[in-house]
């Protein structure tokens, strides 16, 4: 059962590209490769919603499926960061749980995104 629409999908796109971009803007080890890598992976979601057909993309190019896809490539990097790279800033392994947390919004995410038909705009006057 997909619960979640493309709209609220896209607010949680914007969310985790914010967090993983965040401790870098805040000045938390800016120099530290690990850094790096995670919000080099926050800028790429953040850029890859901007760039999908859906009600939050600003330039609609890539269909919402292929940014669904994108998602689960970028889910798995990041529930396997801590394993193939020393994460020395970074304790609790974080990205762990937002990769998880992907990966259950993706199952539950429409691949749809909603279409907005004459009807909708239909306002009938009052008599």
């Amino acid at each position: 059962m997909k619960i979640i629409n493309t709209r609220m999908h896209g607010i949680f796109d914007y969310a985790a590209g914010i967090i993983l971009i965040l401790p870098w803007i805040a000045g938390y080890f800016q120099n530290g490769s690990d850094t790096w890598m995670l919000a080099l992976t926050g800028l790429a979601t953040i850029i890859l919603s901007i760039f999908t057909d859906y009600e939050m993309g600003l330039i609609k190019v890539f269909p919402m499926k292929v940014h669904l896809f994108v998602d689960v490539v970028a889910a798995l990097f990041l529930i396997s960061v801590p394993f193939l790279f020393p994460l020395v800033h970074y304790y609790l392994y974080w990205p762990v749980f937002l990769g998880i947390g992907e990966l259950v919004i993706i199952v539950l995410s429409s691949s749809k995104p909603y279409v907005r038909s004459k009807h909708d705009m239909n306002i009938t006057r009052p008599v």
